[in-house]
């Protein structure tokens, strides 16, 4: 691993770059699986999404975009250090503590339950749920959380 002088990196070790890096600790079944997934959903949603009422025709396209987005997000948060996402998560909870406190008083009302913020781009609207990142927002916060104060004898876990 390391070069007998020092802890200086042999060539080999600095000429890796970021991909190779990256792919070292892929996992390919799983990234296959993810696409395969994703492909049958846009078809079978393309399918379905001219001939019934109700489903507009630009359906599978929304879903492509929307695969995308999801997708690309994959790649940057599969290629990002976990450990940059410490300082981080407690903005994304207190963020989506604030998105849930939003949806009480300015939320759309859908089936009877006041859920939704309806986001409007301009060009699109999309609507949301903060309950979603706060899902995220909570993992991240607990995993923090957990780490910063697990040997502190005072937390009352395990």
């Amino acid at each position: 691993m390391y070069s007998s002088v020092g802890n200086a990196a042999s060539p080999e070790q600095r000429a890796e770059t970021w991909f190779q890096r990256f792919r070292r600790g892929w996992d390919i079944p799983a990234a296959v699986s993810m696409f395969m997934l994703l492909a049958c959903g846009i078809f079978f949603i393309g399918c379905i999404g001219g001939g019934i009422e109700g489903f507009p025709n630009d359906s599978a396209v929304k879903q492509m975009i929307w695969a995308g987005v999801g997708s690309a997000a994959w790649l940057f948060f599969a290629m990002t250090d976990y450990r940059k996402w410490k300082t981080a998560s407690v903005v994304v909870y207190v963020v989506s503590l604030v998105l849930l406190a939003v949806v009480l008083f300015w939320g759309t009302t859908v089936f009877g339950a006041r859920r939704w913020l309806i986001l409007d781009f301009g060009i699109m609207q999309q609507q949301m749920q903060p309950s979603e990142l706060g899902k995220i927002g909570l993992i991240l916060f607990l995993a923090f959380f957990m780490a910063r104060y697990q040997s502190a004898s005072n937390v009352g876990f395990c």
